[in-house]
């Protein structure tokens, strides 16, 4: 069997040490992943010996013309009986096509095949000092804020029309008194203290008397609309501390592909000496597609995985698009379900990498025969446990970090509340040594004898 000798993990890692053109016997060490797996385990079936060619992979040639060329130099020895099957790799449009599989060889059932699947950026939900306000637009709180004030200012208005208020305390009997005696300084302070009220029905502290009729009928629709607007802000409230912690970003749908740029690794476009020789097969399903800039790059390898990860990072892709498995792996083990999130709903069938043996045609009988064995090892159990082992396959991790929707509030997201509360408690000190001072004054400035309750 021609077999590649760079290393294209998870499918095969071959060990340094071997070389160009050695032949390396089946069951070796030096020779690993999951399709020599696949093979080893296929050939047991069939009750087969063989061993390895090393020969050199034409996928990773930079240059169209020297991958055709090596393509035809691998055929070649597979034609002179050199080697007498050979792994053929690739995307399935550029692997065999329609000439190939009646013309000059056979190929087996694929040994390994995945479609193309996508990765989105998922972004931790920030919460500030300020979450506490967030279940209320601030035009609602402004509405809430006015129609307090307005509250209050009826409650003073009717107040001034009627004649009983035992509802008052004495102080702001005397306050109304002094204003209904012409004393407007006293107006302010009769204000304050009916949006006082106002505020404190809203938070359930209401100390007021609500004796006469309209102070009972206002009573009632300052009740109501408090009971309407603090159940739906504690509803909401709820939903906002209880929601999912992270954002997915990026197209959800295969419609939603053309208003984002895709970034892939291994499905880019094609240049020779500076002229596009063909178009990536995902440009007429996207708004645009970037790939990495170096050709060495422009395939599953480190350098071509980290290009696309940070282009989603940097939010200059809305997705990554390659093998779906490749795509899996790299976010289960590499990412550790941390950071993007696989779209399930975005896949690509026309576009499916696969791995399989060429034979020449004259031994189609001898590839059918394998592809038989092939496809009764893969419905072994052994076979689906090979898939976890080597792709993660059916360990999810879509939104792993997203499965516990209760989120426990932190001291963070309700920093604004205790601030505002410390405000309000270290104000209310100055105000009553203002408010002592200013009874020192009137003390002083108030006439001696004087019975000013009498």
């Amino acid at each position: 069997i021609g077999f590649f000798l760079e290393s294209y993990p998870p499918w095969w890692i071959v060990d340094r040490s071997l070389n160009l053109y050695d032949t390396v016997p089946s069951g070796t060490s030096a020779i690993s992943g999951h399709i020599p797996i696949v093979i080893e385990r296929t050939m047991v079936t069939m009750g087969l010996k063989y061993q390895y060619y090393m020969l050199p992979n034409p996928s990773l040639k930079v240059s169209s013309i020297e991958k055709m060329l090596l393509i035809g130099q691998l055929l070649e020895l597979l034609e002179n009986k050199t080697i007498d099957a050979l792994l053929v790799s690739g995307v399935a449009q550029e692997t065999y096509g329609a000439d190939s599989i009646g013309g000059r060889y056979a190929y087996t059932h694929p040994l390994y095949s995945s479609s193309i699947g996508g990765l989105v950026l998922k972004t931790k939900n920030q919460k500030n000092m300020m979450s506490f306000m967030l279940p209320f637009t601030w035009t609602m709180w402004a509405a809430v804020v006015a129609f307090l004030f307005l509250t209050g200012w009826v409650l003073v208005a009717i107040q001034f029309l009627d004649t009983e208020h035992t509802g008052m305390s004495e102080h702001e009997e005397a306050a109304r008194q002094a204003v209904l005696d012409g004393d407007s300084s006293q107006a302010g302070t009769v204000m304050a203290q009916g949006t006082y009220h106002s505020l404190a029905a809203y938070l359930g502290g209401d100390d007021y008397g609500w004796v006469t009729a309209p102070e009972r009928m206002l009573r009632v629709g300052l009740l109501f609309f408090v009971l309407i607007v603090v159940s739906t802000y504690t509803a909401n409230l709820a939903s906002f501390f209880t929601e999912v912690e992270y954002t997915v970003h990026g197209p959800q749908e295969m419609g939603d592909l053309k208003d984002f740029t895709v970034c892939t690794a291994t499905l880019p476009d094609l240049f020779e000496d500076g002229t596009l020789v063909r178009q990536s097969d995902l440009r007429p399903y996207a708004k645009d597609v970037i790939f990495p800039p170096d050709v060495a790059c422009q395939q599953w390898n480190d350098c071509g995985r980290a290009y696309c990860h940070q282009a989603l990072v940097e939010k200059r892709a809305g997705i990554w698009l390659d093998n779906v498995d490749g795509l899996h792996l790299y976010n289960n083990r590499a990412l550790q379900c941390s950071g993007v999130s696989e779209v399930e709903s975005i896949e690509f069938l026309q576009a499916v990498t696969v791995s399989m043996l060429a034979f020449p045609f004259s031994e189609w009988l001898f590839a059918a025969n394998f592809s038989s064995a092939l496809t009764f090892h893969e419905a072994q159990p052994s076979h689906l446990d090979q898939l976890t082992i080597s792709f993660a396959r059916g360990v999810d991790c879509t939104n792993s970090e997203d499965d516990d929707s209760t989120v426990q509030i932190t001291l963070g997201d309700m920093s604004g509340l205790f601030i505002a509360c410390f405000v309000l408690l270290g104000t209310s000190v100055p105000v009553a040594l203002f408010q002592r001072h200013r009874r020192g004054l009137d003390d002083v400035t108030k006439p001696k004898g004087l019975n000013v309750e009498a």
